[in-house]
């Protein structure tokens, strides 16, 4: 089991995938351990909200697909911390993902972040 950790950023910074995140094939109850600051920095209060994994794929025009969207816990709301354990059958062959946190209160979408990349190999 690996525990993954990732840094992301919130606002409209330039987009730029500089993160790459790798996962083996058939893996699971691996964390991947996300903490979310705001376009400064500082860590998002993410209390109250409700945090989700959202992973993208590209599609055969080059458009980029919804694959999956998967919910996180919050560790601590105020240190902007949450983290997806990923579970059996998720991820089963290899792909190359985009993904990003989506925040959510209810289910509106508040912001997302900024996003990275996800490689199952």
């Amino acid at each position: 089991m690996t525990d993954i950790a990732v840094t992301l950023k919130t606002g409209t910074t330039p987009y730029r995938i500089d993160t790459l995140k790798k996962i083996p094939v058939g893996n699971f109850g691996d964390n991947i351990n996300l903490t979310i600051q705001d376009s400064a920095g500082a860590a998002l209060n993410i209390t109250g909200m409700a945090p989700k994994l959202t992973l993208y794929r590209p599609g055969p025009q080059h458009e980029i697909n919804q694959a999956a969207q998967k919910e996180c816990s919050i560790i601590s709301g105020a240190g902007g911390t949450c983290r997806y354990t990923v579970a059996n059958g998720d991820f089963g062959k290899r792909a190359l993902y985009e993904a990003r946190v989506e925040l959510y209160t209810g289910t509106t979408k508040i912001d997302s972040t900024q996003p990275f990349m996800l490689e199952v190999y």
